[in-house]
């Protein structure tokens, strides 16, 4: 495992993860390699649409997921991102990998069927998953990737996170989004907070990943800066 500010990065083969010392050095994908991104449907969008970015900055083919009616152009500009419309005449694409960035759970049977469906075409070798711990639903949602993972034969990596935050302008990160991530939070200072958060978590340090308090129900959720998350994501392939 990998410890981050906010954030741990955990990685295994289609083994269990005691027995992953004994494989041998995972070979990362090949440029040009088709991946897809799950999350840009959501509601909680921004950290996929992040990490959509900088998968197509490495050279892989990058295929994130949209609905219906989305004006690709308006959302990933002359990036050469070219989204895969859910629900659409298109067939399911042969992708070699498969990051899934929703930051809130989403529906563990939805989830299954895109592994074991892109696994089916014979060109999937790594499955790349955002988890936060601290979030009902998420801990259930990994242990059922994981076992989805193992049961088709594909690697997989886990970035756990805490308290998303950031992944605007502020970070001056090519990859941020714009200050909608600011703008739709409530309070009259937010905006503000998150923007300075930006400022303070650029670069990256490595830090612990625990539960902060004072005494036995004391507890604070660590935060994670989107941009740190996004790119242990992309480079996790």
């Amino acid at each position: 495992g990998l410890l981050l500010p906010g954030c741990f990065v955990r990685c295994a083969g289609p083994v269990r993860a005691r027995q992953a010392s004994r494989l041998p050095r995972r070979a990362a994908l090949q440029t040009n390699d088709a991946v897809m991104v799950l999350g840009l449907t959501s509601r909680a969008w921004p950290t996929s649409k992040i990490a959509a970015s900088m998968i197509n900055q490495l050279g892989y083919e990058t295929r994130p997921v949209v609905s219906k009616g989305v004006d690709q152009q308006e959302v990933f500009g002359d990036s050469g991102i070219r989204g895969y419309v859910f629900g659409d005449s298109e067939a399911l694409p042969a992708c070699s990998g498969l990051v899934l960035a929703d930051e809130f759970p989403d529906k563990p049977e939805k989830l299954v069927a895109c592994v074991e469906g892109l696994a089916a075409l014979g060109s999937l070798k790594r499955v790349a998953m955002l988890s936060r711990p601290y979030v009902q639903g998420y801990p259930e949602l990994e242990s059922t990737i994981l076992e989805a993972c193992d049961r088709v034969g594909v690697e997989w990596t886990v970035v756990q996170a805490g308290n998303l935050r950031g992944g605007g302008p502020g970070s001056k990160s090519p990859h941020s989004c714009g200050r909608e991530v600011y703008d739709c939070l409530p309070g009259s200072t937010a905006y503000l907070e998150e923007d300075i958060f930006d400022l303070q978590q650029r670069g990256l340090e490595i830090g612990e990943v625990t539960g902060l308090g004072i005494g036995p129900f004391a507890f604070a959720v660590p935060a994670t800066s989107r941009i740190l998350v996004a790119a242990a994501l992309a480079e996790s392939l």
